[in-house]
């Protein structure tokens, strides 16, 4: 099962692409041997139908190393603490979702009377220390 859809070009025939790229297909003609070579990485691609293949087969590479790393970095990440790290949940109206990359979570915005006491209290924080 496949996460990302292949381009048009070559939707209709991406089993029958797979099938011969994994061997479990016996290439027919020259040019399936010929496709099998670039899969192999033997050729280079000359047809559009095999650049956009390999294109789509890195593509498809790439999500999938992904998400087998997804586990073990959540995993590096909450040894060592007793709650376990959870994702943080999508707030209806902002992002759809956050972002795998996404460095801080969305927080919704409060109030303007919040905005004020925080920062005054930042602001006052700031000279304390001042000489």
């Amino acid at each position: 099962m496949s996460s990302t859809e292949p381009p048009r070009l070559i939707a209709p025939y991406i089993k029958a692409l797979q099938e011969l790229d994994r061997g479990v297909r016996v290439p027919r003609t020259a040019a399936q041997r010929h496709f099998v070579q670039v899969c192999r990485g033997a050729a280079q691609p000359a047809t559009a139908y095999e650049r956009a293949y390999m294109k789509w087969r890195a593509k498809e590479q790439r999500i999938l190393k992904l998400e087998r790393q997804a586990p073990q970095r959540e995993l590096r990440r909450t040894q060592g603490h007793e709650a376990a790290a959870t994702a943080p949940k999508a707030i209806p109206g902002r992002w759809s979702d956050p972002k795998a990359y996404a460095r801080f979570i969305a927080e919704p915005l409060g109030t303007r009377e919040d905005f004020k006491k925080d920062t005054g209290a930042n602001f006052a924080a700031s000279r304390r220390n001042k000489l």
